[in-house]
């Protein structure tokens, strides 16, 4: 720590007079910090406090007369040193006139990037633009989207006015709204032309017949349509004025079997209890007959029986050689892909351990006869698996 000398206050860092040796702050000394450190090594040597510079004047020493020859002497150096220039005045002309190149180099240059700049922000705009653009584009892109699905949405719920009719022959000419009305007389349904929005024929895939779609204006129009047609069980293509030759069956030779309109052959004219029980069985189990293919002798041998949609054709490639009787068929069947089921736990049974004898004396016990007579068919099966299958469980005979 030093002490100054001009206002007794204690300092680390200031600067010393180099006349009287002593210390100063820089605010006695008159100079900052970094004021100080410019001056340079030398100059700060030689640096002199503000008392010692008024005490100690700058003399100023006195110039000796220049003789002439000396002043003759200047003169000449002078003269030898002024031959350069006009080379100099050259050198500057063209330095001026690189100096012009460059600034007229400049103003171009200068020119140029505005023209540039002005080009940028037309770009930038530009750019804004399609952005702009962009985002309509993709609005509009979600817009037709959405009314796509609308427009299949749509479509969808109007295929649910459609009715499906197959089996009605192609023949020229023809007059698809009096097919209909002929139907509706047949199933007793009065549908006027003013339900009706279209009438058109579809071909079907891989076969050369075509179905007939009518579109009603009304779903339930349609539904009654549908209603009253499967009430009528015995729909032919007769009764739509189509004269068809019926097929003879070579087994029950009372039977003959004609054309009906959902592609199917109905039997007409059973005479014996055999052919009147087989045509109340295909009523009563809801089957259709689809074969039309006969054999050698006129007759259909082989019956195709479905409860789905069937088309059977004649094989033109069978696998065995065929024989008068027995045509080769190719059965074709509409069917839906059946979701696989979970895996479901079974009970082995071991006979061995049941009691026969007490589940005889259940069975014996029970009245079937009253317990059939108040369900239908199909309600007197299940009833009577359902009993055997609570007798097992009761038994105890299974693992």
């Amino acid at each position: 720590m030093k002490t100054c000398a001009s206002c007794n206050e204690r300092f680390n860092d200031g600067v010393q007079c180099s006349s009287c040796k002593k210390y100063l702050d820089f605010s006695c000394a008159s100079m900052t910090e970094v004021g100080w450190k410019k001056l340079g090594a030398d100059r700060r040597a030689q640096w002199k406090c503000p008392a010692c510079r008024v005490s100690s004047p700058t003399l100023l020493s006195p110039q000796p007369t220049a003789s002439l020859d000396t002043v003759l002497s200047e003169i000449r150096e002078m003269k030898h040193q002024l031959l350069d220039l006009p080379t100099l005045v050259n050198d500057l002309r063209s330095i001026k006139d690189e100096l012009s190149d460059l600034k007229k180099c400049y103003d171009f240059s200068s020119g140029r990037l505005d023209e540039f700049d002005t080009r940028l922000i037309n770009l930038e705009s530009k750019v804004s633009e399609f952005e702009k653009v962009q985002d309509t584009v993709l609005s509009l892109q979600s817009e037709l989207a959405s009314a796509k699905l609308e427009l299949m949405s749509h479509d969808q719920r109007s295929r649910l006015n459609n009715v499906e009719i197959k089996g009605v022959p192609l023949k020229k000419d023809e007059n698809l709204f009096s097919t209909v009305e002929a139907i509706g007389r047949k199933i007793k349904y009065n549908c006027p032309k003013a339900q009706i929005n279209y009438i058109s024929r579809v071909p079907i895939h891989n076969s050369k017949e075509k179905l007939v779609i009518v579109s009603f204006l009304n779903r339930y129009v349609k539904e009654d349509f549908v209603a009253a047609a499967r009430a009528e069980k015995d729909l032919s293509t007769s009764d739509l004025g189509f004269q068809g030759a019926p097929h003879r069956d070579f087994n029950m030779s009372g039977i003959s079997w004609t054309s009906s309109i959902n592609n199917s052959l109905v039997p007409v004219n059973p005479a014996t209890s055999d052919e009147c029980v087989l045509a109340d069985e295909l009523c009563t189990l809801g089957l259709q007959q689809y074969n039309g293919v006969t054999n050698g002798y006129g007759k259909l041998l082989d019956l195709v029986l479905s409860n789905k949609l069937a088309y059977v054709t004649e094989c033109s490639d069978p696998l065995v050689t065929i024989d008068p009787y027995h045509p080769a068929l190719l059965v074709n069947i509409d069917l839906f892909e059946m979701p696989s089921l979970d895996h479901a736990p079974r009970l082995r049974f071991v006979y061995s351990k049941a009691d026969f004898i007490s589940i005889n004396k259940e069975i014996l016990a029970a009245n079937w006869q009253q317990q059939f007579s108040t369900r239908s068919l199909d309600g007197s099966v299940s009833y009577f698996i359902d009993t055997i299958k609570d007798l097992q469980n009761r038994s105890g005979f299974h693992e």
